[in-house]
């Protein structure tokens, strides 16, 4: 193998929208290797102990698989760490396409901005949802049956087989969209997703447009994956007295119209992202982040749980 890097403790990598990875250490702000993801792993010789830091934005997918596949062959005595860092560091998207600007944004891990859920050490879960990623990547036309296998892994799927009349294929997309829950957690306010509704367009105005059929707004493509997942397959006669239909509940509650599709699809935001949290958090022992979510409907509780239960023992059973 060529070394192409020099010796160092922190290695800051980045694609750029060409697909070439760029890198940039203590001594070297940014340098462009000309190289693919696949061809820069195949070159470089990544030292044992070096900490790597990327932003985890779809376009450095390719070199988060590479990166977790080259780790997981090595001595772990001899391995080097991945840190994945909220693309918020990189400021705006015209930002982050910029490799230049997104390395100088890669700064220093410190205890707050872990803690705020900026950076988060590369683990399976990452890899499965960035190679969901790639296999979307493959043909933006079609989800491929690599896809809908990797959704099936994936740490959200419980909290989709729960909801009635989910379409899975939209759900992957949607779950590429959305990359990682913490990426939309408030520094200071754990229970705050504004920044997650906002992001998909879950507003008074976007829900409105969205029922007028008007082409607006600046999220609408993401809102249109929203409603595609979980509202327009389940919406004809959806049983309410099953606990898995309480976005339907919700619905109904706050009357017909934009009051109670904001309601229900916020809901289901906020469920997909506390299931998918504590999946990542590996604390189910006593319902963790949901216990918040159900609250005092238990029986909704309850059933959520059993349901998770036989979904990871059919998960086992096919490994």
């Amino acid at each position: 193998m060529t070394q192409l890097l020099p010796r160092t403790d922190v290695l800051r990598l980045h694609v750029d929208q060409r697909g070439h990875v760029w890198g940039g250490s203590k001594n070297n702000l940014a340098t462009n290797f000309q190289l693919s993801a696949e061809d820069f792993l195949n070159h470089v010789d990544v030292h044992g102990g070096v900490r790597i830091r990327m932003l985890g934005t779809p376009q450095n997918a390719g070199l988060i698989c590479g990166l977790y596949g080259l780790r997981a062959g090595v001595d772990p005595e001899l391995s080097f760490t991945v840190h994945l860092g909220n693309p918020v560091i990189g400021t705006r998207p015209a930002g982050r396409e910029d490799p230049e600007f997104a390395l100088q944004r890669l700064w220093q891990l410190g205890p707050t901005t872990a803690a705020a859920g900026y950076w988060h050490e590369l683990a399976y879960p990452d890899f499965i949802t960035y190679s969901l990623i790639r296999a979307l990547a493959v043909d933006p036309l079609a989800v491929s049956w690599d896809a809908r296998r990797l959704l099936r892994a994936h740490p959200v799927w419980p909290a989709l087989r729960f909801l009635p009349g989910v379409n899975f294929d939209a759900a992957c997309r949607l779950v590429a969209e959305l990359v990682d829950p913490r990426w939309f957690s408030h520094a200071t306010r754990p229970g705050r997703l504004s920044r997650l509704y906002a992001f998909c367009g879950a507003t008074p105005s976007g829900i409105q447009a969205y029922l007028q059929g008007l082409p607006r707004g600046r999220h609408r493509g993401r809102l249109n994956l929203v409603m595609e997942t979980w509202f327009v397959g389940s919406q004809h006669a959806p049983d309410l007295a099953s606990p898995a239909s309480f976005l339907w509940r919700i619905c109904r509650h706050h009357g017909s119209g934009v009051a109670g599709l904001l309601r229900a699809t916020k809901r289901f935001l906020r469920f997909l992202h506390d299931s998918w949290s504590d999946e990542l958090c590996q604390t189910w022992q006593d319902v963790s982040l949901l216990s918040g979510f159900f609250g005092t409907r238990t029986r909704e509780a309850e059933h959520y749980a059993m349901h998770r239960a036989k979904v990871k023992a059919e998960s086992r059973n096919r490994e």
